[in-house]
């Protein structure tokens, strides 16, 4: 399981010292996931008090947004508001790094899980995929094709696990809450071709524990994604 670093965390390293490259080798890669269910309400991500990421809305994830590398005075806040802030905190952006965040907890508590993305180039038939915890009320689970290996053990809330390479396909996830005999079986695309987070949001307890797949980068001409970094390399 990658260690997770929450945005404290990440705000508290310094930023290394670049050496002579091109602008864009400066630049940062940012988007938001809101895995916070309600009464938080959709939010504005704030940078230095300039708009980020505008409304976004439980279960959605936003595009990816550039920004220099810089340490920036981050705030989450109700979308249209600028305070009360949910979440506040200097965060560092290092470049050529693409993040996700992603906001967990009730609005009463939020806490970002800031997440490290390898949106780097697939084959055509395969996938790159990892999975997300993100339901508050739900135990470890586990995850694995139907019938097949496990690809995911013992994934805790708030916790993300490794990237796994998969053939392209249509699959039947069947993800196990460890100690239980509790299992949810969730239809999957995983596209040829693409990098793939599977986010588990939502509550067990009232029944609303939902799965929500991104298509993070994708390197197919036809299927539009929210990461490429190498569509200069597709045709290599």
């Amino acid at each position: 399981m990658r260690k997770l670093f929450s945005l404290l965390t990440i705000a508290a390293l310094a930023l290394v010292a670049a050496p002579t490259v091109a602008d864009d080798d400066f630049q940062s890669r940012i988007r938001a996931f809101h895995a916070s269910p309600a009464p938080t309400p959709a939010v504005d991500v704030l940078a230095g008090g300039g708009i980020l990421i505008d409304n976004l809305s439980f279960g959605n994830a936003s595009d990816y947004e550039h920004v220099p590398a810089n340490i920036y005075d981050i705030d989450i806040v109700e979308t249209g508001t600028t305070s009360p802030s949910f979440f506040s905190a200097a965060v560092s952006l290092f470049y050529s790094t693409t993040y996700t965040v992603v906001a967990t907890d009730g609005a009463s508590g939020l806490e970002p899980i800031i997440l490290i993305d390898d949106n780097s180039k697939v084959d055509d038939d395969a996938v790159r995929v990892r999975f997300f915890h993100g339901s508050q009320d739900t135990d470890p689970v586990s995850v694995r094709a139907l019938g097949g290996p496990v690809w995911v053990d013992s994934l805790a809330y708030q916790s993300v696990s490794e990237y796994i390479t998969v053939p392209e396909g249509l699959y039947d996830l069947e993800v196990s809450i460890i100690g239980t005999s509790t299992a949810v079986v969730v239809p999957a695309d995983l596209p040829g071709g693409s990098v793939v987070t599977v986010f588990a949001i939502g509550l067990l307890g009232d029944g609303s524990l939902d799965f929500v797949p991104t298509v993070d980068a994708s390197f197919d001409d036809d299927r539009p994604g929210r990461g490429d970094d190498d569509d200069d390399d597709d045709d290599d």
